[in-house]
Protein backbone atom coordinates (compact mmCIF):
# COMPACT_ATOMS: atom_id res chain seq x y z
CA UNK A 1 0.00 0.00 0.00
CA UNK A 2 1.27 3.24 -1.00
CA UNK A 3 2.42 5.22 2.09
CA UNK A 4 0.65 9.00 1.34
CA UNK A 5 -2.69 6.98 1.82
CA UNK A 6 -1.69 5.49 4.97
CA UNK A 7 -0.61 8.97 6.03
CA UNK A 8 -3.69 10.29 5.22
CA UNK A 9 -5.68 7.21 6.43
CA UNK A 10 -4.08 7.85 10.15
CA UNK A 11 -4.40 11.36 9.64
CA UNK A 12 -8.09 11.12 9.11
CA UNK A 13 -8.93 8.50 11.26
CA UNK A 14 -7.03 10.82 14.49
CA UNK A 15 -8.88 13.40 13.28
CA UNK A 16 -12.61 11.89 13.15
CA UNK A 17 -11.16 10.29 16.57
CA UNK A 18 -10.63 13.40 18.40
CA UNK A 19 -13.66 15.31 17.10
CA UNK A 20 -15.56 12.57 18.53
CA UNK A 21 -14.09 12.64 21.70
CA UNK A 22 -14.47 16.45 21.97
CA UNK A 23 -18.30 15.65 21.06
CA UNK A 24 -18.48 13.15 23.96
CA UNK A 25 -17.07 15.34 26.13
CA UNK A 26 -19.29 18.39 25.15
CA UNK A 27 -22.37 15.85 25.27
CA UNK A 28 -20.90 14.84 28.27
CA UNK A 29 -21.09 18.37 29.95
CA UNK A 30 -24.44 19.27 28.43
CA UNK A 31 -26.08 16.59 29.96
CA UNK A 32 -24.83 17.44 33.29
CA UNK A 33 -25.88 21.25 32.92
CA UNK A 34 -28.77 20.01 31.67
CA UNK A 35 -29.29 17.68 35.16
CA UNK A 36 -28.10 20.94 37.30
CA UNK A 37 -30.64 23.40 35.49
CA UNK A 38 -33.20 20.71 36.72
CA UNK A 39 -32.05 20.64 39.93
CA UNK A 40 -32.07 24.55 40.48
CA UNK A 41 -35.56 24.09 38.85
CA UNK A 42 -36.52 21.72 41.37
CA UNK A 43 -35.21 23.82 44.35
CA UNK A 44 -36.71 27.12 42.97
CA UNK A 45 -40.03 25.72 43.08
CA UNK A 46 -39.80 24.56 46.51
CA UNK A 47 -39.00 28.31 47.53
CA UNK A 48 -42.12 29.07 45.08
CA UNK A 49 -44.18 27.46 47.56
CA UNK A 50 -42.98 28.77 50.64
CA UNK A 51 -44.01 32.41 49.57
CA UNK A 52 -47.37 31.05 48.84
CA UNK A 53 -47.56 29.86 52.13
CA UNK A 54 -46.12 33.15 53.42
CA UNK A 55 -48.52 34.90 51.86
CA UNK A 56 -51.54 32.40 52.59
CA UNK A 57 -50.77 32.92 56.01
CA UNK A 58 -50.07 36.39 56.13
CA UNK A 59 -53.43 36.66 54.54
CA UNK A 60 -55.33 34.77 57.31
CA UNK A 61 -53.78 36.69 59.67
CA UNK A 62 -55.14 39.55 58.25
CA UNK A 63 -58.58 38.50 57.55
CA UNK A 64 -58.63 37.84 61.30
CA UNK A 65 -57.93 41.34 61.89
CA UNK A 66 -60.26 42.97 59.40
CA UNK A 67 -63.26 40.51 60.26
CA UNK A 68 -62.44 42.03 63.75
CA UNK A 69 -62.52 46.04 62.00
CA UNK A 70 -58.91 46.48 64.25
CA UNK A 71 -56.59 47.25 61.44
CA UNK A 72 -58.72 50.71 60.53
CA UNK A 73 -60.93 52.99 62.93
CA UNK A 74 -63.86 53.47 60.90
CA UNK A 75 -66.06 50.12 60.40
CA UNK A 76 -67.80 51.62 56.96
CA UNK A 77 -64.37 51.69 55.59
CA UNK A 78 -63.85 48.31 55.68
CA UNK A 79 -67.21 47.15 54.51
CA UNK A 80 -66.34 49.71 51.56
CA UNK A 81 -62.25 48.66 50.71
CA UNK A 82 -62.47 45.41 52.18
CA UNK A 83 -60.66 44.06 49.13
CA UNK A 84 -58.00 46.64 48.86
CA UNK A 85 -57.72 46.86 52.76
CA UNK A 86 -57.02 42.75 52.59
CA UNK A 87 -54.28 43.54 50.19
CA UNK A 88 -53.17 46.08 52.27
CA UNK A 89 -53.21 44.06 55.12
CA UNK A 90 -51.45 41.54 53.87
CA UNK A 91 -48.91 43.34 52.00
CA UNK A 92 -47.82 44.82 55.82
CA UNK A 93 -48.16 41.47 57.07
CA UNK A 94 -45.68 40.18 54.92
CA UNK A 95 -43.36 43.32 55.50
CA UNK A 96 -43.38 42.71 59.35
CA UNK A 97 -43.04 39.09 58.75
CA UNK A 98 -39.44 39.76 57.15
CA UNK A 99 -38.72 41.86 60.10
CA UNK A 100 -39.96 39.52 62.85
CA UNK A 101 -37.89 36.51 61.01
CA UNK A 102 -34.72 38.92 61.06
CA UNK A 103 -35.38 39.53 64.77
CA UNK A 104 -36.54 43.01 64.41
CA UNK A 105 -39.29 44.52 65.78
CA UNK A 106 -42.07 46.51 63.47
CA UNK A 107 -44.01 49.37 63.39
CA UNK A 108 -47.30 50.47 65.47
CA UNK A 109 -48.82 47.83 63.91
CA UNK A 110 -46.35 45.42 65.24
CA UNK A 111 -47.98 44.64 68.26
CA UNK A 112 -51.89 44.29 66.92
CA UNK A 113 -50.31 41.72 64.60
CA UNK A 114 -48.31 39.92 67.16
CA UNK A 115 -51.95 39.88 69.34
CA UNK A 116 -53.68 38.46 66.50
CA UNK A 117 -50.57 35.01 65.91
CA UNK A 118 -47.67 36.85 64.30
CA UNK A 119 -45.39 34.71 66.27
CA UNK A 120 -47.25 31.24 65.11
CA UNK A 121 -47.04 32.60 61.64
CA UNK A 122 -42.89 33.14 62.01
CA UNK A 123 -42.65 30.21 63.78
CA UNK A 124 -44.41 28.19 60.96
CA UNK A 125 -42.63 30.31 58.30
CA UNK A 126 -39.43 29.81 59.76
CA UNK A 127 -40.02 25.81 59.53
CA UNK A 128 -41.06 25.81 56.43
CA UNK A 129 -38.16 27.97 55.17
CA UNK A 130 -35.86 25.97 57.60
CA UNK A 131 -37.29 22.58 55.36
CA UNK A 132 -36.47 24.65 51.92
CA UNK A 133 -33.11 24.88 52.85
CA UNK A 134 -32.46 21.44 54.52
CA UNK A 135 -34.47 20.15 51.31
CA UNK A 136 -31.96 21.90 48.49
CA UNK A 137 -29.08 21.28 50.53
CA UNK A 138 -30.08 17.31 50.57
CA UNK A 139 -31.19 17.32 46.66
CA UNK A 140 -27.53 19.32 45.69
CA UNK A 141 -25.35 16.61 48.04
CA UNK A 142 -27.15 14.00 46.07
CA UNK A 143 -26.87 15.56 42.73
CA UNK A 144 -22.72 16.30 43.68
CA UNK A 145 -22.37 12.50 44.87
CA UNK A 146 -23.96 11.26 41.76
CA UNK A 147 -21.62 12.36 39.68
CA UNK A 148 -18.02 10.83 38.93
CA UNK A 149 -15.00 11.54 40.45
CA UNK A 150 -13.78 13.26 37.71
CA UNK A 151 -16.81 15.04 37.22
CA UNK A 152 -17.00 15.72 41.07
CA UNK A 153 -13.71 18.20 40.03
CA UNK A 154 -15.62 20.04 37.64
CA UNK A 155 -16.56 23.85 38.23
CA UNK A 156 -19.97 22.57 37.84
CA UNK A 157 -19.89 20.14 40.78
CA UNK A 158 -17.50 22.71 43.14
CA UNK A 159 -19.93 25.33 43.11
CA UNK A 160 -23.15 23.54 43.77
CA UNK A 161 -20.89 21.74 46.82
CA UNK A 162 -19.96 25.14 47.82
CA UNK A 163 -23.42 26.39 48.50
CA UNK A 164 -24.25 22.95 49.99
CA UNK A 165 -21.58 23.35 52.69
CA UNK A 166 -22.23 27.65 53.03
CA UNK A 167 -26.07 26.57 53.79
CA UNK A 168 -25.23 23.62 56.21
CA UNK A 169 -22.77 26.16 58.07
CA UNK A 170 -25.76 28.46 58.10
CA UNK A 171 -27.02 28.17 61.82
CA UNK A 172 -29.72 30.77 62.03
CA UNK A 173 -32.95 30.93 59.39
CA UNK A 174 -32.25 34.15 58.67
CA UNK A 175 -28.65 33.50 57.39
CA UNK A 176 -29.91 30.09 55.91
CA UNK A 177 -32.06 31.95 53.72
CA UNK A 178 -29.67 34.84 52.88
CA UNK A 179 -27.46 32.49 51.07
CA UNK A 180 -30.41 29.97 49.90
CA UNK A 181 -31.25 33.38 47.60
CA UNK A 182 -27.82 34.22 47.20
CA UNK A 183 -27.76 30.64 45.70
CA UNK A 184 -30.53 31.38 43.59
CA UNK A 185 -29.36 35.09 42.43
CA UNK A 186 -25.95 33.18 41.19
CA UNK A 187 -27.69 30.69 39.28
CA UNK A 188 -30.35 32.80 37.70
CA UNK A 189 -28.77 36.25 38.04
CA UNK A 190 -25.20 36.06 37.39
CA UNK A 191 -24.88 33.36 35.04
CA UNK A 192 -22.88 31.12 37.53
CA UNK A 193 -21.87 27.90 36.14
Amino acid sequence: MNPQYIAIYLTVLLVTSSQAGDTTAKAERRQILDARNRLIDIVTAGFYEVVGFEFEESEKLCRKIIDENKYVNAPSEISKNKKLLLKDCTQHAMELLSLATAGQAGNSHHALFVKYGLKEVVHAVNRQRRRLVDDSVRRIDEFVNSLTPKQQRKAIARNLARWSAQMKRATKVTRKMFVFRSFLRFYYFEGGI
